[in-house]
């Protein structure tokens, strides 16, 4: 009976863990966005398993299929699992049908509790990294637009919330990490626009951006990354968030040089590629840099609302219009 006890027991703690924050999907390959996906697909890739996966650092079960691996069982009978969120949203715009989703995927190759997962590791890998694809669909054309987070790429600790932030390894030890994460990044997404939320007034803030700016300075691919410090809490304080139009503002050549994919489905012809990516951090790369993230991707839907033919603000106030749609209210 114990024996019974104890596997029922471990079912429900799984299916506990399982039951928030993964997503699967058989039809839709959830670990890559859609111009991610259809480059790998350009390359005519004979690699099963990757043709339903086609970026491993997001498929969380991939371990756990080692036995199918050795074996050559058929990738069919694999079910990619990420970690993260996915929301889909249909409806009217106007009087135009309009399709909304999100997806965030979380990568696996650095993972922890907040607390005993900071910074980077040897392999370029930061903790809490996540890529956030925002996807709107209006008739037969398909915009995806995607944005980056993650911990400071420096190595780092920190035992508790109000503890001191500790420097692990000196400035030298740090650089070949430091480099190998942008390499694979700007590998990936192209040019990087670095947003850095971190205080300027909280000392175990400041040593992060302080190593942060000394190892960006000194990297071979300093001339491919654009660095932004601004302060959140500054900014924002006394819960003013409609002030992140500052932070719009002085991004507005990554957006504006950076673009998103565009996709004519029933053609099946890319229009148009997403050429960088911005990289959001503040110290856990949550909250702030969820506000933040949330503050740019609304700027950039209103303005792929409008090159899809939709006048903004005859759907909503003119002063929604103007700070962004819905963004006042959720912030309150």
């Amino acid at each position: 009976m114990n024996i019974i006890h104890n596997v029922a027991q471990y079912i429900d703690e799984l299916k506990k863990y399982l039951s928030e924050g993964f997503y699967y999907s058989y039809g839709y390959d959830l670990t890559a966005s859609r111009q991610r996906r259809i480059n790998f697909m350009q390359e005519k890739s004979k690699d099963m398993l990757r043709i339903i996966a086609s970026d491993h650092r997001y498929f969380w079960n991939l371990n756990l299929y080692k036995d199918f691996r050795d074996q050559n069982v058929d990738a069919r009978w694999y079910t990619p699992i990420i970690q993260g969120y996915v929301g889909v949203a249909n409806g009217k715009l106007g009087n135009r049908d309009l399709t909304l989703g999100l997806i965030s995927r979380r990568s696996h190759m650095r993972v922890g509790t907040r607390f005993h997962a900071r910074g980077i590791d040897d392999s370029g890998n930061v903790a809490n990294f996540v890529e956030t694809e925002q996807l709107v669909q209006a008739e037969n054309i398909v915009i995806s637009y995607t944005m980056l987070r993650g911990s400071v790429p420096v190595f780092w600790e920190q035992k508790g919330v109000v503890e001191n932030v500790n420097l692990t390894r000196g400035p030298e030890i740090t650089k070949k990490a430091f480099n190998k994460h942008f390499e694979d990044i700007i590998t990936t997404y192209g040019p990087i626009y670095a947003i850095d939320l971190l205080s300027d007034t909280a000392a175990r803030e400041v040593i992060l951006t302080k190593e942060y700016l000394r190892q960006l300075y000194d990297s071979e691919f300093k001339d491919r990354i654009k660095f932004l410090h601004l302060d959140f809490h500054a900014y924002c304080k006394g819960d003013k968030y409609d002030q992140l139009k500052i932070l719009v503002a002085k991004v507005e050549s990554g957006i504006t040089d950076f673009g998103w994919f565009v996709e004519d489905v029933k053609a099946r012809k890319v229009l148009k590629l997403q050429t960088g990516a911005f990289r959001v951090n503040c110290l856990d790369s949550l909250d702030r840099t969820n506000v933040a993230q949330s503050k740019i991707a609304i700027s950039i839907l209103q303005r792929q609302l409008s090159k899809l033919g939709f006048n903004i603000e005859e759907v909503f106030s003119k002063e929604v219009a103007k700070e962004g749609i819905a963004f006042i209210d959720d912030q309150k």
